[in-house]
């Protein structure tokens, strides 16, 4: 739940930055964040817990139900995030040509 809410925050702040150097920051200060979280278990979980852990192995489980569950779930969460940051675009792009055409009317390039 915290993915996908940071994942949304996420694309609403870096549809809305104007500048490349900006945009650029802002994606590795993203990165950062959502990286956040292994980082401090990384730091925080002494060696030989991480050495237990990486040896386990998984428990067989059998799943009774034979509907792709992940790609579904994946799908319903990620349809939507497309469908948000195409409509933050758009509205970005629309604000754009709005700009272009006031301070370059009939399509000149400013020299």
């Amino acid at each position: 739940v915290i993915g996908v809410l940071l994942l949304m925050a996420g694309i609403q702040w870096l549809v809305s930055t104007k500048e490349i150097v900006e945009l650029l920051l802002n994606s590795v200060a993203l990165a950062y964040i959502m990286d956040l979280d292994e980082l401090i278990y990384a730091v925080l979980i002494p060696v030989k817990v991480c050495t237990v852990m990486r040896l386990l192995e998984p428990l067989p489980a059998r799943w009774p139900i034979f509907v792709p569950v992940r790609s579904l779930f994946l799908a319903c969460v990620g349809a939507p995030c497309v469908a948000v940051a195409v409509y933050l675009i758009d509205a970005q792009l629309q604000e754009s040509v709005v700009l272009r055409e006031t301070l370059c009317p009939g399509g000149n390039a400013v020299s």
